[in-house]
């Protein structure tokens, strides 16, 4: 008896069935476990060489226009006819049309340091090492028709692209009248203008006034829905003819929305089998996928499509509501490099090489730094070395502003008493003066912000801000008193940073009860009345006399605003008319 197994059918072909007495003749042959892996495995196998070969596909065609000689600029010389390096802008007008500009002239460049004893003598070798090396390591195989290192030199200066340009992130860009060629055919994108142009004609407009306004950049966003099983995570995949643990895709619902509009453009529900019109969105039925029907009918089809088309919405209404576009815009706008002739230093804090946030020295201690946003280890900009370099220079800064406050403001030079900085954190140093009126406090503030300042280059500035009196400093980020900024004969506000009474991640027995205590304290000065009031609280807690809504804990902002949306959305019934959708 041979024991071997003799390949399986293929798909779609119904399995034969066992001889003899093994299986009964109405049961259809089972594959064992080992089998159902291997397929599993084999299947995994092909979707990772389709994805490898998608991922060449877009790479050759993205690098299409760095394949070949370049093309002929306005006003340029004939250009090369080997390969060139090529920079690609992507963005939309002002009428909303994407354009990809194919940026040339501009060679990319990487900076290593120079070992010791090495010089303009062994730049010629280290440019055909560089060479050799690029050459063995060419991506697919491609042969360069020119050499991949330009030049090599030795430098102390900085010469970046968006830095020698004034680029900074989702910034404006305009390309002048006569030095651009539009691609009609040979396009390397999707986009609907392509236009090639010298790097050095790109016109860069600083994000102020008019050139502030966000593009009409168009956002879309998508919901699928799976005929799932009960108590399963969908899985789409396939039909379960052929794919027993994958679901079907019934219904596709996207909406597109141009930002600065307040309706999205596109409404739109494809879905399996006929379904129902439903008001201001426009529906595409099929008939099947992969021979899988969707139950129901064209009225329950569309009751689904509608809650679709509002999952789909409220993406879009919580991008809108958090501003998240407009703040990683305005990120990327603000972290663009400076050009100052320089190599930017990585300037190490005292944390070592794990970096976990900002830090903030001890109160009385006057040191501070600050949180790069570069920072977080899963932000959209990590990069450690930038933000050290912020964290150290910000360091460096408040420790200069401490020795100039406490070398001026002194009893030696006819003030009344020693100025001591008291605390600094982030952006702010807090200073003690030890005058004995809010008004003179304001005064020596003024005089020190300015002062401080002509000590920092341009665009650096200290501004003052605020006077506390009396001041409660606990910790590190954890402070209150009262606040005085308009006028010093009366407190604006009672301010707390860091404490029970503003944070919400505490109940609101503990909120009343410091915020209580804090009054009695910075108010009333009056501290045995804030300890007595704490006493009668613990004992009312003691004694059973507190409602049990005082002492839940409340979800945060962003929980709270979220599970709000999604209620509202939840409680839509009918069309998506705008006077029944959320908003």
């Amino acid at each position: 008896m041979d024991g071997k197994r003799r390949p399986g059918p293929g798909p779609g072909v119904p399995p034969k069935r066992a001889r003899g007495s093994l299986w009964d003749e109405d049961e259809a042959y089972r594959p064992s476990q080992f089998e159902e892996d291997l397929a599993l495995m084999e299947e995994m196998e092909a979707e990772h060489r389709l994805q490898e070969q998608e991922e060449e596909e877009l790479q050759s065609a993205l690098e299409g226009a760095a394949d070949g000689p370049a093309r002929p600029l306005p006003g340029v010389p004939p250009p090369s006819q080997d390969s060139v390096p090529v920079i690609r802008a992507f963005g939309v007008t002002d009428e909303g049309v994407s354009v990809c500009c194919h940026i040339h002239g501009f060679a990319p460049y990487f900076y290593t340091p120079a070992p010791p004893g090495f010089g303009p003598e062994h730049l010629s070798d280290l440019q055909r090492e560089l060479n050799a090396a690029i050459s063995r390591d060419q991506r697919g195989g491609k042969e360069l028709t020119g050499l991949a290192v330009l030049a090599t030199e030795l430098c102390s200066r900085q010469s970046d692209f968006m830095v020698d340009t004034d680029i900074v992130g989702c910034n404006w860009l305009e390309l002048p009248a006569g030095k651009y060629v539009l691609r009609p055919e040979g396009k390397a994108t999707l986009c609907q203008l392509e236009a090639d142009v010298l790097w050095s004609d790109v016109v860069s407009h600083p994000p102020e006034g008019q050139w502030q306004r966000i593009a009409p950049l168009r956002v879309l966003s998508f919901d699928i829905e799976c005929a799932g099983r009960k108590g399963v995570s969908p899985r789409p995949g396939g039909p379960p003819s052929l794919l027993p643990d994958r679901d079907p895709v019934i219904q596709i619902c996207s909406l597109g929305l141009r930002w600065g509009e307040p309706e999205p453009f596109l409404r739109l529900a494809l879905t399996l089998r006929p379904c129902a019109p439903i008001l201001g969105a426009k529906v595409q039925s099929y008939e099947r996928e992969e021979d899988l029907l969707q139950n129901g009918n064209d009225q329950t089809r569309r009751r689904l499509a509608v809650y679709c088309l509002k999952d789909a919405f409220l993406p879009l209404r919580l991008l809108e509501r958090l501003m998240v576009l407009v703040n990683a815009m305005e990120m990327a706008r603000v972290t663009g490099a400076m050009r100052q002739g320089l190599l930017m230093p990585v300037v190490k804090t005292e944390g070592g090489e794990d970096y976990t946030g900002a830090t903030v020295i001890e109160p009385l201690k006057g040191a501070n730094s600050v949180y790069g946003f570069t920072g977080a280890q899963v932000g959209k900009l990590p990069c450690l070395e930038i933000s050290q370099s912020v964290t150290g220079f910000g360091r460096q800064m408040i420790e200069k502003t401490k020795q100039l406050v406490e070398s001026k403001y002194t009893v030696e030079n006819s003030y009344s008493a020693n100025a001591k900085v008291v605390y600094g954190d982030t952006d702010s140093v807090m200073c003690r003066f030890g005058v004995s009126s809010v008004a003179e406090a304001m005064a020596l503030g003024r005089e020190a912000a300015d002062w401080v300042s002509g000590h920092f280059p341009s665009p650096i500035r200290l501004e003052f801000e605020k006077v506390y009196f009396p001041y409660l400093l606990i910790s590190k980020k954890r402070y209150a008193g009262l606040l005085f900024s308009s006028r010093s004969d009366a407190h604006d506000r009672m301010d707390c940073k860091g404490l029970e009474a503003v944070r919400r991640d505490n109940c609101p027995l503990v909120a009343n009860l410091v915020t209580a205590s804090l009054r009695r304290l910075l108010i009333d000065r009056d501290p045995e009345g804030a300890v007595a009031h704490a006493q009668d609280v613990i004992s009312d807690l003691l004694c059973n006399r507190i409602d049990i809504s005082q002492l839940v804990s409340h979800l945060n902002a962003l929980e709270e605003r979220f599970s709000r949306l999604w209620t509202q959305c939840q409680r839509c019934q009918g069309s998506l008319h705008e006077d029944v959708i959320c908003t």
